[in-house]
């Protein structure tokens, strides 16, 4: 699967076709290392292994670009870990943030303007942008398992000696990890700012 590095972004992505074909590849049965992953990041999530793998590869099919250089594997296990830890974090903010209020009270608020609803064209500009952010972050991810744990420990609202602990890492070694996803971030943010600016650019 490797391929030339492209200048621009510093990867070629593979196109829908050959992710298609790397996907018929795989060994997709119980037995299969991907469906193995995709049991263990389910874990304590709603639904199984199945479930996540299967969204992963619709991601991977539609809305997610793969490096030429990368397995498809590989690929689809960076998005199935991305996919666990939205869901995680969803599940967290909801039982932090549920409130529960009367009916009437909520027609009230709403009447009186305590509550802004988006119009629709915010709102396809904020799944654009998260879309771009969730793109941005499997990529980092797939560089390296040590990477993923660090950006998943992060998105779980973990700090300090709590990240050092979770990856089983000195805190000098979560410094050089921090600084390295730190120059990675910088690489790609050239590309990122392209994607997030092209909205306006076609709207001029």
């Amino acid at each position: 699967m490797s391929a030339p590095f492209s200048a621009e972004g510093g990867f070629r992505p593979l196109t829908r076709a050959e992710v298609q074909n790397e996907i018929g590849k795989l060994d997709l049965t119980e037995q299969g290392r991907i469906r193995r992953t995709a049991d263990i990041m389910s874990q304590d999530l709603p639904g199984d292994g199945r479930d996540l793998l299967h969204d992963a590869v619709c991601k991977a099919l539609t809305s997610r670009r793969c490096k030429a250089d990368l397995s498809v594997e590989q690929f689809l296990g960076g998005v199935m870990r991305s996919l666990a830890s939205t869901k995680r974090r969803s599940r967290e903010r909801g039982r932090e943030n549920h409130i529960f209020m009367p009916a009437e009270e909520v027609a009230e608020q709403m009447g009186s303007g305590g509550y802004t609803v988006a119009s629709a064209d915010q709102i396809i500009e904020i799944e654009r942008i998260r879309a771009i952010a969730a793109d941005a972050l499997e990529q980092l991810a797939a560089a390296s398992t040590a990477q993923a744990a660090l950006i998943e420990a992060v998105g779980l609202g973990l700090r300090g000696q709590e990240i050092a602990d979770r990856l089983k890492v000195t805190l000098e070694d979560l410094a050089t990890l921090r600084r390295s996803l730190k120059r990675h971030v910088q690489r790609l943010w050239p590309t990122i700012e392209s994607e997030i600016n092209q909205e306006e650019h076609l709207e001029a």
